[in-house]
């Protein structure tokens, strides 16, 4: 199985060492898609939720520290950075989209959700898909 939460919940828990409980859900076209795009072309994405700016601020020191690279994508206001490390020689490169903002998170979930369950395969579409349930559309052309 690509999408192994429980896997990147236990280190992460070994990892970050705060007081805080982290919310980790499957995101991204490897766990939307089927069939998934082949690896070598994508990541294995997961959206991780840590309840406050402070506790992103340290997760986000921790996983640099731990040799994680950040991905490329920060969202406005800082909602989100994203952090890429290959965590086994052989695997994939995994993306972790971190963000301490409860909403951001669960509209990223729902947004994976109803991409999935559609099997939305073009990027563009899902892309503007998760745009169009962050702002709150009612009605979302799949």
């Amino acid at each position: 199985m690509i999408h192994d939460v429980s896997r990147i919940q236990s280190y992460l828990k070994g990892l970050y060492k705060q007081p805080t409980q982290l919310l980790v859900e499957p995101t991204g076209s490897q766990y939307i898609c089927d069939p998934p795009p082949f690896l070598e072309n994508s990541d294995v994405d997961y959206v991780v939720y840590c309840g406050t700016k402070d506790n992103l601020k340290s997760l986000r020191t921790t996983l640099m520290n731990d040799s994680w690279v950040f991905g490329g994508s920060l969202f406005e206001d800082n909602d989100f950075a994203s952090f890429k490390k290959q965590m086994d020689k052989d695997g994939p490169v995994i993306n972790l989209i971190t963000t301490h903002k409860r909403k951001f998170f669960d509209y990223f979930v729902l947004a994976t959700k109803i991409a999935k369950d559609y099997n939305v395969i073009d990027k563009e579409k899902r892309v503007k898909l998760f745009e169009d349930v962050r702002r709150g559309k009612t009605w979302v052309d799949v």
